[in-house]
């Protein structure tokens, strides 16, 4: 492993995390959309995996924008 300044190898960890997190939300949008296409004139319900506890973040605002 190269050296590196100090703080460098958690900037790479928050990196690869926002990387992940971007996976899931692109995914997630994915499923939303295609939840939606299966059936557009079925009435407009939340997504079974949209049900949760979760509180209201950006990741759930943009999936809602979505549908």
């Amino acid at each position: 492993m190269r050296t590196m300044k100090l703080g460098t190898r958690l900037d790479i960890i928050e990196t690869n995390n926002q990387k992940v997190l971007k996976k899931e939300i692109r995914n997630d949008i994915k499923r939303a959309i295609h939840w939606r296409s299966l059936d557009p004139l079925k009435e407009r319900k939340t997504p079974p995996y949209m049900e949760t506890t979760k509180p209201l973040n950006s990741h759930t605002l943009t999936l809602m924008a979505y549908r």
